[in-house]
């Protein structure tokens, strides 16, 4: 991970006490590398080549308010607030939405190279803004679809249980190999415990319409 600093143009690799400023803008490289807890209150870009650009941090010295802006430029960020005053701003854009996130909210957004966006809230409130000024409210459990055009889809809910390969199986996955045994183990465990299942493979982490390949149930 890299920050290219707005003032000198100067690039550094940032260590646990690096201050980011209006304009940084902050890289994560072709690997899976990841910045933590830069500012005060993002953790960005698990997803390789992400960018993201600081467009405000500031914090009063008390505290009780802070104004947080960054751009999602490219990529995935998480995000989570803590306990914050009315007074406080923490806002997330990327290319086609402006959201702005609630106290103790956590979530993430992805911005795609096909021109679609996915939002989605684990926990906690926040409200997004479409380029036309239209408002979509999420609440934790959520997600919405941006689409190329800039509409944002209804909220959905987030499937409570995923089964994800672990980095191993993806290594193995993406050698066109036989996935790991383990992943159809945990798939497997659930089926047993729910009696009946509903089986979706996506391009999308989140399993948004756009993105299904197939589903099936039963």
């Amino acid at each position: 991970m890299r920050v290219i600093r707005s003032a000198t143009r100067e690039t550094i690799i940032p260590g646990a006490d690096t201050e980011l400023y209006p304009g940084d803008t902050v890289q994560t490289q072709a690997s899976r590398s990841r910045a933590r807890r830069h500012g005060r209150w993002f953790n960005a870009g698990r997803a390789p080549n992400s960018t993201i650009i600081v467009r405000d941090n500031a914090s009063e010295d008390d505290g009780k308010k802070t104004n947080v802006h960054v751009v999602v430029d490219s990529g995935q960020m998480y995000v989570r607030t803590e306990q914050q005053s009315k007074e406080a701003s923490n806002v997330v854009e990327t290319p086609k939405a402006t959201t702005r996130m609630g106290a103790q909210t956590g979530g993430s957004f992805d911005v795609h190279p096909e021109g679609t966006e996915e939002i989605r809230i684990n926990a906690g409130t926040a409200e997004a803004t479409d380029r036309s000024g239209g408002k979509t409210i999420l609440k934790g459990g959520e997600y919405v679809y941006v689409n190329p055009r800039g509409t944002i889809s209804r909220p959905e809910k987030l499937l409570m249980f995923q089964c994800r390969p672990s980095r191993a199986t993806w290594k193995v996955f993406r050698s066109r190999q036989r996935v790991s045994q383990h992943f159809f183990e945990v798939a497997a465990t659930a089926i047993r415990l729910a009696g009946y299942y509903k089986v979706e493979v996506a391009t999308s982490p989140f399993f948004v319409a756009g993105g299904k390949v197939i589903e099936r149930t039963n």
